[in-house]
């Protein structure tokens, strides 16, 4: 975000929460006096699981969510 001067810390937050953490910044930096702020998930990440040894199809999986080494 161009207008606010520091960097805004987001990891375990989510949409909502980060809506109203900009709401305030934006807010306290007199940048607006009203902000209506939405936020939205355009992605998710996954984990990479990494599967290799003694397997038919050695792989690296993508996989979002827990997943137990039986489901891997």
């Amino acid at each position: 975000m161009p207008l606010i001067p520091d960097r805004i810390p987001v990891a375990g937050c989510t949409p909502y929460e980060l809506g109203e953490k900009l709401d305030k910044l934006l807010q306290t930096n007199g940048l607006v006096m009203r902000p209506q702020v939405s936020v939205f998930v355009k992605e998710q990440t996954s984990e990479p699981i990494s599967v290799a040894g003694a397997v038919a199809h050695p792989a690296i999986l993508q996989q979002s969510g827990q997943t137990t080494l039986i489901e891997a």
